[in-house]
């Protein structure tokens, strides 16, 4: 999997957690959704940072080939 298919997938269980957690009855329950979601918007900013640190990267490479 890619860094932006990590992020999608990411950003859809945060956006999916947080519609059970919405949706949830019991209080327990709706901490536990929120508390998925939190954990899958870290993982999503993790994975945006990594995909541009690589982004960048790969364009000081080519900056490099190209000088």
């Amino acid at each position: 999997m890619t860094e932006q298919d990590d992020l999608s997938y990411y950003t859809r269980r945060e956006r999916d957690e947080r519609t059970l957690a919405d949706k949830a009855a019991e209080n327990c329950v709706r901490k536990l959704h929120t508390r998925l979601a939190d954990e899958y918007a870290r993982r999503a900013r993790s994975a945006f940072i990594l995909a541009r640190a690589k982004g960048a990267s790969r364009s000081d490479e080519s900056e490099l080939k190209e000088g």
